[in-house]
């Protein structure tokens, strides 16, 4: 190679493009030569080699190019290998986080919600945002990741549906070296009979959170009222349905403004309600004549409707009745609900976590109050006041069955804390038509931050998961022996569904890759053995 490079220089000086050093033109001068100078001149050698002198410098850089050819080619045939070195990526970038990525999102800092370990460094969701998860059965999914989250959780208080009370048996010592600690347990001597365990039940009143101080007083009782009156959601927009929550609303607010504090509860409206349509005028009139602008109309037209349209009130009295009829006094939820124990406004100022608990025997008929209760709970943190982030763990979210303000308090109570955490097992026991239906499920799946999974046996997720990861370009020799790119998936669906167990993928935003970790269950260390009492239902 060195030869040809000499000839390309030496072509170069033939044709004169390159000028003759000094020290070879006096070389080519002096007497060295002797009579080969004359000879030349006598037979015109030097003359002819001037005429001729393009061709052979041309004949000579020819030559060596000839000879350079591999050389002068490598930049074409691994034009490929140029691209990748200097960042081009024709199909896509995507490859696997690392524990750097993660320390640039701040997920390595401790005390938030534990999201597992990558190459041994636990990561976890700090600050705003919602997460989603769906783990099939068998993924580890308590005790991987809801046990050592509760167990490890410092940041803000924590909401958590557990109907089993696993959890509870599980982490509630632990969570009570962390905070207070509060059981809902209306069903207490049913739940203690089916499970074994023995919860007692502090009770909360949801007009507790009613402040007929506040500016907002009457949207927060039409709020109430509203999630007392869905009990379907085919049913929910029905004309019945609304006038019956607004005189459900209507009911409310005079009972918080005017009846004696010991009466705010749900039993004594649930008896307001089934009053005679006498009692219930004495009532209105009451209304009216206390003159309050904001529910004195109302009054008056509910107050009309008992006159002169029977059939009209006949409907929207017995809706009414049907929402309340589960809060009759002496009965479980009555008593529930008749308790002050709980004040909601400790979720935004202390560390409180919430255990609720109910049978799975009883789960049907709590449904509503799961529903009622998320949303009082979401609008109670959503009030003014200290910015301490709330998390809602709702597990096993399809069981508690469609909870219509879910994606509103979603989408508007982020900014001031709430932080919903769903599981499920499934993505289609979500978008089923019973609860979200597909635009409601691609809502949430929009709303949420955190996008984790694991045991996927559905194939559409499968599918999903692969493209959620994104295309890398991947090298593709050609029998020419160049090289192309050509576009595949950081991971296949078949790759999704043969993850192994304890194993995950997770989707964050904000984040450009996405994180294949693993699971970490708590009987893998011992100090998290340690904090986690024995799980009843496994002796």
């Amino acid at each position: 190679m060195i030869g040809a490079v000499l000839l390309f220089v030496l072509g170069l000086l033939v044709l004169g493009v390159v000028p003759m050093p000094d020290w070879a033109t006096s070389f080519l001068a002096s007497d060295f030569w002797g009579s080969w100078g004359e000879l030349s001149d006598h037979y015109g050698i030097g003359r002819a080699f001037q005429d001729a002198r393009p061709w052979i410098g041309w004949a000579m850089i020819l030559l060596a190019v000839w000879s350079l050819r591999r050389v002068l080619l490598w930049p074409l045939r691994h034009a490929y290998w140029i691209r990748r070195v200097f960042g081009g990526r024709i199909f896509g970038d995507a490859r696997w986080a690392r524990p750097r990525d993660l320390k640039q999102e701040a997920m390595l800092q401790q005390g938030g919600l534990f999201l597992g370990s990558l190459r041994g460094r636990d990561f976890f969701h700090n600050g705003e945002g919602h997460l989603l998860t769906i783990g099939g059965v068998g993924g580890g999914k308590s005790s991987g990741l809801v046990v050592p989250t509760l167990i490890s959780l410092t940041e803000g208080s924590v909401i958590v549906t557990d109907p089993s009370g696993e959890l509870a048996a599980m982490t509630a010592r632990r969570r009570a070296e962390i905070g207070p600690v509060v059981f809902l347990n209306p069903f207490a001597e049913i739940f203690s009979a089916d499970t074994g365990l023995h919860f007692e039940d502090s009770g909360f009143n949801p007009f507790s959170t009613l402040d007929p101080k506040s500016s907002v007083f009457f949207s927060q009782c039409s709020a109430f009222a509203r999630l007392l009156m869905v009990n379907d959601r085919r049913e929910s927009g029905s004309y019945f349905n609304d006038e019956g929550a607004e005189f459900l609303y209507l009911m409310i607010a005079s009972i918080k403004l005017y009846d004696d504090a010991d009466l705010h509860n749900l039993p004594f409206l649930f008896s307001v309600v089934r009053d005679s349509p006498k009692n219930i005028q004495q009532r209105l009139q009451w209304i009216m004549d206390e003159g309050h602008p904001a529910i004195r109309d109302d009054a008056q037209r509910y107050f009309s409707m008992i006159e002169d349209a029977k059939p009209q009130w006949t409907g929207v009295s017995s809706k009414a009745a049907l929402a309340t009829k589960r809060y009759a006094p002496t009965t479980p939820l009555g008593v529930h609900t008749e308790k002050n124990g709980f004040d909601a406004a400790r979720l935004k100022t202390e560390n409180v976590t919430v255990y609720i608990l109910v049978p799975s025997s009883m789960l049907a008929d709590a449904l509503p109050w799961l529903n009622m209760l998320t949303g009082v709970f979401g609008a109670a943190i959503g009030k003014p006041g200290p910015r301490s982030p709330v998390t809602m763990l709702i597990d096993e979210a399809p069981a508690l069955g469609y909870l219509p303000d879910l994606r509103g308090h979603m989408a508007q109570f982020r900014k001031v804390g709430l932080r919903v955490w769903l599981f499920t097992q499934t993505y289609a026991a979500m978008a089923g038509q019973e609860l979200y239906g597909d635009t409601g499920m691609k809502e949430i799946m929009g709303l949420v931050t955190i996008k984790q999974f694991f045991a996927v046996e559905e194939p559409e997720v499968q599918k999903m998961v692969s493209e959620l990861c994104g295309m890398r370009s991947m090298s593709n020799p050609s029998s020419t022996g160049s090289t192309g790119d050509v576009g595949q998936p950081l991971i296949r669906p078949d790759e999704v569904r043969g993850l192994r167990k304890w194993s995950q993928i997770i989707i964050r935003g904000g984040l450009h890759f996405p994180i294949k970790a693993k699971l970490v269950p708590y009987f893998s260390r011992p100090e998290w053995r340690a904090q986690v009492d024995a799980n009843p239902y496994r002796k």
